[in-house]
């Protein structure tokens, strides 16, 4: 896990896509926030199990958009669910609100 910024808002993502989870990333630390334990290869429970960030809201990205799949996420502990393809302007506002 990296270090955090313990100035920073603190948020999870979870993302499918190796590619995109580093773009994500980028642009999220760039905009100020931190994002410890979040990843292109990790499950919302393995995330949440963590003691060092069960507390972090946990936000999903993916491109799958059935219900299924949507009350999947929420009942494993998720925040919001954001379906691709999504803007950097969503994706900041989205963060900025489950942080509020």
């Amino acid at each position: 896990m990296e270090n955090s910024d313990t100035n920073k808002p603190k948020i999870i993502y979870v993302e499918d896509q190796e590619s995109i989870a580093r773009l994500v990333n980028f642009k999220l630390s760039k905009d100020g926030f931190d994002t410890p334990g979040q990843g292109w290869n990790v499950s919302i429970r393995g995330v949440k199990s963590s003691d060092e960030v069960k507390n972090i809201p946990v936000i999903m990205l993916s491109v799958h958009g059935e219900d299924q799949k949507v009350l999947q996420a929420f009942n494993s502990g998720t925040v919001d669910y954001i379906q691709k393809p999504f803007s950097t302007a969503e994706l900041t506002t989205r963060i900025r609100k489950a942080l509020a």
